[in-house]
C-alpha cells in the first residue's frame, strides 16, 4: 500500500537520534523499547532499490535455518557483493535525504525523509588542521561534520565488524580522523579541496569511509588521484582508482621504477555517487610490489590514465 507511509514518523528516531549518551551511534542491531527497530526499516528500502524485492523474501527464506545477519550476508554474496559493503553504502545513501535528495539515484522517497544529523560538528574556517578522536561500535556509522568557509565537508565512517556482532559483542573500537592542509601520518585520502583527510584504526579491514561536500552533494575526494597514496599495505585494504571512460572493466598494471612489470589484472568499474572506479584489494599486489615507488597505468576502452604510487610495507 503505497500511500501508507507511517514510516515516515519513526525515521528521525535512527537518522537523528540513536546514539548513546555520548553521541555513538549504536550498533545496527541494538535492539530495547526505545529502539524496537522499526526506525531502522530504512534498510529495507535500501535494499530494494539496490537489487528489488525479491532480496527480502530470499533473506527470509535461510533464516529458516540461520540468523538474520548471516543469511543477509549469505543472500548478498550471491549478488556479488556482502553485508559490510552494502552496510557502508546504506550509510552514505542515508546523507541523501531531505532537501539533498535525489530520488533516482536513490531512496525514491528521500524528500520525505529527515536530514541525517551529525555525530559531531566542528569548524575548519582558518585552520591548518583538526582531529577527531572517537569510539564506535561494530555494524554502525557515524557522521562528523567539518564547516568551512566555502562548503561542508562530511565524513562517514562505517565500523563493518561483523564477526564482533555475530558473536553478541559490542566493543567499542577507537577511531582518529584528521583533516590537514599538509600530509598526515596516518594513511589518508586527497579531497578535492586540496585537504588530506588522513583515517586511523587498528583493524582497517573492518572500515569504511567516504568524504561527501554538501554544496555538491558529491564525494569529496579529488577524482583524478588514486588513493591511498602513500600505499601502506599493513594498513588499507583496497587501492580505488577513479576511471574517467564508460566502460565496464579496466585493465590494471603495476610497474616498477624502472618500468618492469609487476602485476597486471581487469577489474569491473564500479559507478559510485555519479563518479566511475575501480576498486581494488591490496592482496592482489601484496606477493608482487614491494616497497618505493611503482606507476600505476589503468586502460580503460580507449583510454590511459597513469600515477605515481608510494607503497610502504
Amino acid at each position: 500500500f503505497t500511500e501508507v507511509n507511517d514510516y515516515y514518523y519513526d525515521l528521525p528516531q535512527y537518522l537523528q537520534q540513536f546514539r548513546d549518551i555520548q553521541n555513538r551511534s549504536f550498533s545496527f542491531t541494538t535492539f530495547n523499547p526505545i529502539y524496537p527497530g522499526y526506525e531502522r526499516s530504512l534498510w529495507a528500502h535500501y535494499l530494494v532499490k539496490r537489487f528489488g524485492r525479491n532480496i527480502l523474501r530470499s533473506t527470509w527464506e535461510l533464516m529458516g535455518s540461520e540468523t538474520f545477519l548471516p543469511s543477509m550476508d549469505r543472500v548478498l554474496r550471491s549478488r556479488q557483493t556482502s553485508l559490510a559493503e552494502e552496510y557502508a553504502q546504506f550509510s552514505q545513501w542515508n546523507f541523501f535525504t531531505s532537501h539533498r535528495a535525489d530520488t533516482v539515484r536513490f531512496y525514491p522517497e528521500g524528500r520525505q525523509y529527515p536530514l541525517l544529523r551529525p555525530n559531531a560538528e566542528m569548524g575548519m574556517e582558518g585552520f591548518s588542521g583538526v582531529s577527531v578522536r572517537s569510539e564506535a561500535y561494530p555494524l554502525s556509522s557515524q557522521v562528523y561534520q567539518f564547516a568551512g568557509t566555502a562548503d561542508t565537508l562530511l565524513a562517514i565512517v562505517a565500523n563493518v565488524d561483523l564477526a564482533r556482532v555475530n558473536e553478541n559483542r559490542d566493543d567499542l573500537a577507537s577511531l582518529e580522523l584528521q583533516l590537514s592542509a599538509s600530509t598526515p601520518s596516518s594513511p589518508y585520502q586527497v579531497l578535492s579541496s586540496g585537504l588530506y583527510a588522513g583515517f586511523s584504526v587498528n583493524e582497517p579491514s573492518k572500515w569504511r569511509v567516504v568524504y561527501l561536500q554538501t554544496s555538491q552533494k558529491a564525494d569529496a575526494r579529488r577524482f583524478a588521484e588514486l588513493s591511498p597514496n602513500p600505499l601502506r599495505l599493513s594498513e588499507a585494504t583496497r587501492i580505488t582508482l577513479p576511471v574517467t571512460s564508460s566502460c565496464s572493466y579496466a585493465t590494471v598494471y603495476f610497474f616498477s621504477a624502472s618500468m618492469d612489470l609487476l602485476f597486471s589484472q581487469t577489474y569491473p568499474v564500479t559507478e559510485y555517487l555519479g563518479k566511475r572506479y575501480v576498486y581494488m584489494p591490496t592482496n592482489d599486489i601484496r606477493d608482487n610490489v614491494g616497497s618505493g615507488i611503482c606507476f600505476v597505468v589503468l586502460e580503460c576502452a580507449e583510454t590511459r590514465q597513469q600515477w605515481k604510487l608510494a607503497v610502504v610495507r
